[in-house]
């Protein structure tokens, strides 16, 4: 055969390779669980089953997922100008209409694509686990996540040292993932039946670097294996491992999930490349980088979990509840215990709890509410849990991307940590119903998610838009919690108690007048986590300011309550259950905001809230059940009558005095009048009967 003849058989085989293997996913299941691990390094044994893609995430399956979530903006550079620049780089960026459009380079298709970085290969994941949502924004529900939400949790970006604590493992609800070092090790050097290979190509030999013949490989011998530019498109060197994926000996570098020795800092990479020499092919050899690294030959694939289907549009996958509640948000509320206390006699006789119950420790924030609204309102919003204000208002910290899909829900810079805005009794009455079901997640709101009756949930729904609209008139019990209630709007004695009572306290008086453990107004310096103060006005100076006002939910540790919430005075006026002052007409707010007075904060001061109003000074916190504890049981009556009397004040005394002297001046005149009557009636001379 001529020289000619072998190169167009060549050319011939790298086109048919190339045609075949094309860029839809190629998933390969990795069964035989319970196996023994690689000898060398003690890695590779598995006890369940995955799936793992057969290729290395091509530049087209790349491009797809840029034209996805990188069109509007790139916030976290997602693509980079070496992919068009560098001869192994094989994507451009191109101007568009509303913004960017991306598209392989002509021939750069099917190979894999480079000059990714950890987090990058990390937000891909996180796309595949939503399903591949197509907003053009990277956001909550695209590429980032959170510790409940998405593959891993993105949350702490771009602080480096956070971002590479908080990601360190996959969401323990993720479906898809970047495999760790023995899910890796084993997709590629298994050989089933307790064999181990010491090249991914299902050989105990180098692998050769010719393409088209047996166990052969796209690593440097001296010379490059194949032609400029010398990275071989996914599959080209086909030699399969034993569960049938390619290219995990050479071709690209694979960032995988494992830190460098488990430390923070640093992951690793595995498979060698083009460029390294063949002691790279085997699974004891690894390199490491930072993750934010963006290399020339740093690739990465995909696992995911056995049968997984591309969600449909629903960004969010509903957490572990029970693991949710009891670990992640143990420290977002704090024990309310103290149970039969007495009331506050100066100001309205408030406070007493007969029961212990959790309160809140922070303000809800716009995070929080972004997560509220991502399972309950993408595909349709009836009740308007999001206000537009919160996108395009003074103070709102959310923004709303709605395409043909839907919507999708996400924090503005800077914002996610700040209370949420905007937000009416109603809304804060079914969030409290979405937390009793376990945040459910379908995208809808409905009897399940935040609607509720009178035996299901923690609040009946059912007249709520009858009053909202005015067709029906508010009564005293409207909008009171069911008795099963596991979350709930604080009413005015919980809220009271969880600001202002401190059994500790000296005197008579167990309450202070500032939910600050003070009588006195606090101070209202810049907000920080440890700052003594309140963010409020009580000169002409205001505490957080520009651009903002609005302090972080977890400022002020340090003037924290007795029971440990924090901000119950300052920052947003905050939504109770019950009517104002107990009078059927206005729900209570308490608390005052950041540009309200002393007075807003004062225990004496309750301020009255429409039921639809939704302003941008209002926001709220929950209450829940507390271990231990059923229902609501109420005041034992003995002891209502002890606190009645321990709580009379003089003014009671002699409105009873009176009463008691004008029933017994009315006792008096009537036993008078009964015997003057009788004594009367005997000296009237009696009639003789006539015959």
């Amino acid at each position: 055969m001529t020289a000619i003849n072998s190169k167009l058989l060549m050319f011939v085989i790298i086109l048919f390779i190339s045609f075949n293997s094309s860029a839809e996913e190629q998933w390969r299941l990795i069964s035989e669980v319970g196996n023994k691990p690689q000898l060398q390094t003690q890695l590779g044994s598995i006890d369940y089953e995955y799936e793992i893609l057969k290729t290395e995430v091509t530049n087209r399956l790349y491009t797809e997922f840029l034209n996805a979530v990188a069109v509007t903006s790139d916030p976290h550079q997602l693509y980079t100008p070496l992919m068009e620049e560098h001869f192994w780089g094989g994507i451009r960026q191109l101007k568009a209409e509303q913004g960017y459009h991306y598209q392989c380079k002509d021939g750069y298709e099917d190979l894999p694509v480079v000059f990714v970085s950890w987090f990058d290969a990390v937000r891909y994941v996180n796309w595949l686990h939503y399903g591949k949502p197509n907003f053009g924004v990277s956001i909550l529900g695209t590429t980032e996540g959170n510790g409940s939400i998405g593959a891993y949790n993105t949350s702490d970006a771009p602080d480096p040292l956070a971002s590479i604590v908080s990601a360190a493992r996959r969401n323990p609800n993720a479906v898809y993932w970047l495999p760790n070092r023995s899910e890796w090790i084993k997709a590629g050097f298994y050989g089933g039946h307790g064999k181990w290979w010491k090249y991914a190509t299902q050989s105990d030999a180098l692998p050769v670097t010719t393409l088209g013949k047996d166990n052969a490989a796209n690593y440097y011998s001296g010379e490059w294996a194949i032609a400029f530019p010398h990275l071989s498109s996914a599959g080209v060197f086909n030699n399969p491992s034993w569960f049938g994926t390619v290219d995990q000996s050479g071709n690209a570098a694979e960032w995988i999930e494992t830190l460098v020795n488990n430390e923070r800092g640093w992951r690793l990479l595995l498979g060698g490349s083009l460029f390294r020499y063949p002691n790279s092919l085997t699974a004891e050899y690894y390199e490491g980088d930072s993750p934010g690294k963006k290399l020339s030959t740093a690739s990465f694939r995909v696992a995911r979990m056995v049968n997984a289907k591309t969600m449909p549009f629903s960004p969010i996958k509903a957490p572990n509840t029970e693991v949710l509640t009891q670990k992640e948000e143990s420290t977002k509320y704090v024990t309310v215990g103290n149970p039969n206390n007495p009331p506050d006699i100066f100001y309205g006789n408030f406070g007493t709890v007969p029961y212990a119950f959790e309160m809140a420790r922070y303000e809800i924030s716009n995070q929080e509410w972004v997560e509220f609204l991502n399972a309950v309102a993408t595909k349709d919003d009836p009740y308007g849990l999001y206000n537009a204000n919160q996108m395009n208002g003074v103070l709102g910290g959310i923004e709303r991307v709605s395409s043909n899909k839907g919507s999708l829900y996400n924090t503005k810079k800077d914002w996610a940590d700040r209370p949420v805005t905007y937000i009416g009794w109603y809304d804060l009455a079914r969030y409290a119903n979405w937390l009793h079901y376990g945040r459910p997640n379908t995208g809808k709101s409905e009897l399940g998610t935040t609607e509720g009756t009178e035996n299901k949930g923690a609040y009946n729904t059912k007249y709520f838009e009858d009053v909202r609209k005015g067709s029906k008139k508010p009564y005293k019990e409207f909008g009171q919690r069911n008795v099963d209630a596991l979350y709930w709007i604080p009413n005015q004695d919980e809220w009271y108690k969880a600001a202002y009572y401190d059994p500790t306290k000296l005197g008579a008086r167990l309450y202070w007048d500032y939910p600050t453990r003070s009588d006195n107004p606090p101070d209202n310096p810049a907000p920080k986590k440890d700052t003594v103060g309140a963010n409020y006005q009580p000169t002409d100076r205001l505490a957080a300011g520009a651009p903002f006002y609005l302090a972080q939910v977890n400022s002020y540790r340090s003037s924290a309550s007795y029971y440990g919430t924090q901000q119950q005075g300052g920052n947003v006026w905050e939504w109770q259950e019950d009517w104002q002052y107990r009078v059927t007409g206005e729900r209570g707010l308490r608390g005052g905001s950041f540009s309200y007075t002393e007075t807003g904060l004062h225990a004496g001061n309750c301020d009255p809230g429409g039921l639809n109003q939704e302003s941008y000074v209002f926001g709220g916190r929950l209450a829940r059940r507390t271990e231990g504890v059923k229902g609501f049981p109420k005041l034992a009556w003995k002891k209502q009558l002890e606190f009645k009397v321990k709580t009379f004040h003089t003014r009671d005394w002699l409105w009873i005095s009176m009463i008691l002297v004008v029933m017994g001046s009315l006792f008096f005149t009537s036993i008078m009048t009964f015997f003057i009557y009788q004594i009367l009636n005997r000296r009237r001379p009696r009639r003789e009967k006539t015959k």
